[in-house]
Formats: structure tokens, sequence, C-alpha cells
């Protein structure tokens, strides 16, 4: 392989990433992704993603917990070991939110995550001797898989990225070397598997989990001697000393996680139930794409899962006639089941399913090249780019309300406080466009961009303020005086009302306007917002201001 091999590469998948997300690139300051058979614009999943990103940044710059956010739930904060917090790619990005925002900074670590996993598995396929146009078929089938692509649209996370391809090459280079081997071959790549691994600890912990899962299994499977030497033996995970600075650069480069489990957070907490299930069979396996430009219009069907036609040929095929992509194949069957999307988030359960299959798929593409059947293996790479294909992306511009940036715009109190929690009536939890909304102003709030909140925290809720949680959850329309007590009680000073098609709208929004120490802002747009009239005379000022 030549030294320059590597950089054409990662330009080649900049390309694929800036063709297969377009008009992202081109809207990459002003807009974030959707897809409408999920979410609307109001509940996109990305509107989650850009609250951790900036919610990551600020906490850094102010010295605070990085696994724990004061923001949300306000007055009792939210740990955020049970989120999938990508600790890793916030911090990377915050230059880029610094610069130009962050639904910006989402926009390119997007583009960076499906460039730089398209490289990082090309590398990994070349280094176990595939040829150029096999590692690309392995590298294509990795990060452009219709799944990865259709998911990333809500979930970057289905965007595998390039860590996991780095930590197995990593891995497998230091479970193959012997004793007899020289030493520090052996412990340098044990050294840079840990160092991965902790990084994608910081970038997913459940993540990290599975693919701890992944290497266990193919070092289980490997054979115990060394015919092949591509096939590795597990002579070199049996050197203590490879393996103290395995967990020594794990260590280390998690260390923010580290501290936030040694300071008393149960490791356990981290993982759990995370939404349905996707549904997996058949149709979801081998059907194209719903958001294929042709195909995906010949089928009326609702599947989430979507690895590509011909990457399942390809492993099949590399499964029956090639012995060493049996186990790359295996290694997916086993990750496969559902329980172990009970235990990490799907999006990173499904993109490392699609790992080891791709790898077995550009294993049967080179062995189909190596044949007779060239032209069969030509057919199957042209049809892998057209499947593939599940453009155009759907998009929405990012607009912050007239409250919302007058609420940003009111003073802070003499301790630099950023002032009473703010209230979205028409949102409770999961991803919506108030956390958007709260990287702009910048308030605590009474909910987060999370899946619902446990059992005990939703109890003791509609205990302490059982109208306001009643209100919220849409079950009866209280009373104005408990609603204002409630919200008193729970340190509120702005509520928040869209223009939600919601039968109660009218009844809430006589309810705001009859609480006593309460007024209605008068703003220009579709969002209603009361605030308490002990900030009636900022308000006006910002107001003022304003004009």
């Amino acid at each position: 392989m030549r030294a320059y091999e590597p950089f054409a590469v990662l330009l080649a998948g900049l390309v694929l990433a800036v063709a297969w997300t377009w008009p992202l690139a081109r809207e990459a300051d002003r807009s974030l992704s959707h897809d409408p058979a999920r979410s609307t614009v109001e509940t996109a999943g990305q509107h989650a993603w850009v609250w951790k990103l900036w919610r990551a940044r600020e906490a850094a710059e102010r010295g605070e917990p990085a696994y724990f956010a004061r923001e949300v739930f306000h007055p009792e904060g939210h740990s955020l070991l049970t989120e999938g917090h990508p600790l890793l790619w916030a911090r990377l990005t915050a230059p880029l939110q610094r610069w130009r925002g962050t639904p910006f900074a989402l926009n390119a670590l997007i583009l960076f995550l499906f460039a730089s996993g398209f490289a990082a598995a090309w590398l990994l396929a070349r280094w176990l001797e595939l040829g150029p146009w096999a590692a690309a078929v392995a590298a294509l089938g990795w990060s452009f898989a219709p799944a990865a692509v259709h998911g990333a649209l809500e979930d970057p996370y289905a965007v595998g990225g390039p860590l996991p391809p780095l930590f197995l090459l990593l891995f497998l280079r230091w479970m193959r070397t012997r004793f007899g081997m020289v030493r520090e071959r052996r412990w340098g790549s044990a050294l840079g598997a840990g160092a991965v691994f902790g990084l994608q600890a910081l970038a997913s912990v459940q993540g990290a989990f599975l693919l701890l899962v992944c290497a266990l299994v193919l070092a289980a499977m490997a054979p115990a001697t060394a015919e092949d030497e591509r096939v590795a033996p597990r002579g070199g995970l049996l050197d203590p000393i490879a393996l103290f600075w395995f967990v020594a650069a794990a260590g280390l480069a998690a260390w923010p996680l580290a501290r936030e489990l040694a300071g008393g957070r149960e490791l356990f907490l981290t993982f759990g139930a995370h939404g349905d299930v996707p549904r997996m069979g058949p149709g979801s396996l081998l059907l194209p794409a719903d958001l294929h430009p042709w195909l995906g219009l010949a089928f009326d069907k609702e599947v989430e899962l979507h690895p590509g036609l011909a990457l399942v040929a390809l492993a099949g095929f590399a499964a029956w006639r090639v012995p060493r992509a049996r186990r790359w194949a295996l290694v997916a069957l086993v990750l496969l089941p559902a329980p172990w999307w009970r235990v990490v988030p799907p999006g990173a359960a499904w993109s490392l399913v699609l790992l080891p299959a791709a790898i077995a798929a550009g294993m049967g593409f080179q062995a189909l090249c190596a044949a007779p059947r060239r032209r069969i293996a030509a057919a199957l790479g042209v049809w892998m780019l057209f499947e593939l294909w599940v453009g155009p992306w759907t998009t929405f511009e990012v607009a912050h309300p007239q409250a919302v940036e007058r609420i940003a715009e009111l003073p802070r109190d003499d301790g630099g406080s950023r002032g009473g929690a703010v209230c979205t009536l028409t949102h409770a939890w999961g991803p919506h466009v108030a956390s958007t909304w709260q990287t702009r102003h910048e308030r605590p709030a009474l909910f987060g961009p999370f899946a619902e909140p446990d059992g005990e925290r939703l109890l003791r809720w509609s205990r302490t303020a059982p109208d306001l949680f009643d209100l919220v959850t849409g079950r009866r329309v209280p009373d104005p005086a408990a609603v204002a007590l409630d919200l008193q009680l729970a340190g509120v000073d702005h509520v928040l009302l869209p223009d939600a098609d919601r039968p109660d709208h009218d009844a809430i929004v006589l309810l705001l306007d009859d609480m006593e120490s309460w007024e209605r802002a008068a703003t220009t747009d579709e969002v209603g917002w009361w605030y308490r009239t002990s900030l009636a005379e900022e308000v006006r000022l910002a107001a003022a201001k304003d004009d």
C-alpha cells in the first residue's frame, strides 16, 4: 500500500459523504436533518444531538461534571450515563460550535463520521490483505449502507465512524503477535487498541461494550495455530505487560468517564432499554431502503434495517466459499439477536453488526474477482453503489422564535445565574425543538432531550407538583392558581407554548392568562410566552432594546 492511498481514500470518503447527504453540506450552518416517516420538524432526533454537543462544551468551559446536567429536569438535574452521551465528539466539535454554531458543528460531525469511517474500514480491509477494490466494497458496506445513511437522519450513532475499524485493526495486530516476536510491536498495538477503545467509550460507553464483545468473539473463533498469518492466533492477548498497557491506555483516554464511575455512578446504570427494538426479518434485511428515490417506491413496507442486498449476497457467498470470512460472518450473526438491542442504543448496535458483515462482503467480492465470475463481481459492485443511494436528505431550517431570543437577552442576576427555568408545555421528554431553543436561551428546563425518565422520578414529580404534571402530560387542564403554585415550587420563570395541534390548546391559553403573578409577552411569532410579573420590567427593557 502506497503512503498516499489512505489520504486519497479519506478524500474519496468525504466526496461520497457530501454526495450521499446532499444538500446537508450546502445548508450546514442553518439546517438539521430528519426522517419525515419517524419524526416531525419539532421532534427530530437531531435536536437531542444539538443539545448534547452544546451541553458538553458548556460543561467544559464552566468546569462542571461531564456526565451530569443540571440544565434539565430542573431542579434535580439528570445523569447522562444512561443516554449514550457522545462526549468525545462533543469535545472535538467545540471549536466549530464557537465558530459557526452548534448545528454547523453537528452537520460537520456527520460528514466526518461518514468519511473517516470509510477510510478506517478500508485500512482494516487492506490489512486483512484485501485488494483496493475489495477493500472499497467493505468500506462502502460499513460506512454507507442504507441503514447507516437512513439512520443518520435521526441519530448519528447509526454511522459507525472510524473508531470500531481502527480498534479491530489494532486488536488483531496485538492478538496475532506471539511471545517470541518483537515485544515493542505487541505492546504498541496493545497501547493503540486501548487508546482507541477508551475514545470509543467517550463516544458511546454502550457502543464500546458491544465493540469489546465483537473483538472477544473474533478472538474466541481464531485458530490456535497460525497457518494463515492474517488469521490471528491468540498468543498476544496472553502477555500480561501488553494487557496492562491496554487497560492503562483505555483508562487514560476515557478518564472523564472513569472519574464519573469512580465517583459513585454504577456501571450498570449505563445499560438498559433504549426504546423499541427495530424490526428485523427477511424484509428488513433484503428489501431496499424506503428513502431510495426509485427502489423505495416499489415496495409498500415499513422496515428500519437496510444493509443492502449486494452486501448480504457477497457476505453469504464469502461464508460459503471463503474459510477465513466465515468467522466474520458468524460475528455478525452473534451481534444480530435482539437482546443486544436492549443493552445498547439501536443505532450503535446495528452499526457494529454491519462491520463484520462488510468485511465478509469484501472478502466475497475479492473471491469473485479471482474466479471466472468477474462479471458477477462487477455487477454486484455496481448494484451496491446503486442501492446505497437513499438521497436526497430531508432537512429543515433551524430558527429560534422571537420569544426564545428575548429570553436569551434578559440580564443575568448578580451571581451570573441564567435565571429561572423554562417550561415548554407541549414538550415532556424525548427529542424536541425545545432542546435546541435551550442552547440559545441557556436557562434550565423541566425536561430534557432523552427517553422517558425513570418511574421513581415521575412518581416524585406527580406527587410534588401534581397539577403541573397533569397539564404537561395532557391528562387534564387544572386550576390556574394550582398551576401557578406548582410553577413557583419548580422554580419556573418562563412558560412557552408553541402553536401545536393539541385539542386543549385554547384551554391552556386561557389557563395561563388567568394565572396570577404571570403576564403574557407580546410576541409576533407562533410561540406564546408567559413570564412572572417580577420579570416584567426586564422583559420590557429587552423588548425595547430589540425594537
